[in-house]
């Protein structure tokens, strides 16, 4: 059964890629995690070819 997205954690793909490619919100959680202040962040999202 699928989860519904207020039981989704950061160790959720779905989750991380979230939060991963949305600059703002990959260097607040950094800052979190790494109890440090991190000013910016470059994020690159995965580019996909067809």
């Amino acid at each position: 059964m699928p989860k519904t997205l207020q039981e989704l954690t950061i160790r959720d793909d779905f989750m991380f890629a979230a939060v991963m490619t949305d600059r703002e919100q990959c260097r607040q959680f950094l800052s979190t995690a790494l109890e440090m202040n991190i000013l910016s962040v470059d994020v690159i999202t995965e580019k996909t070819f067809e």
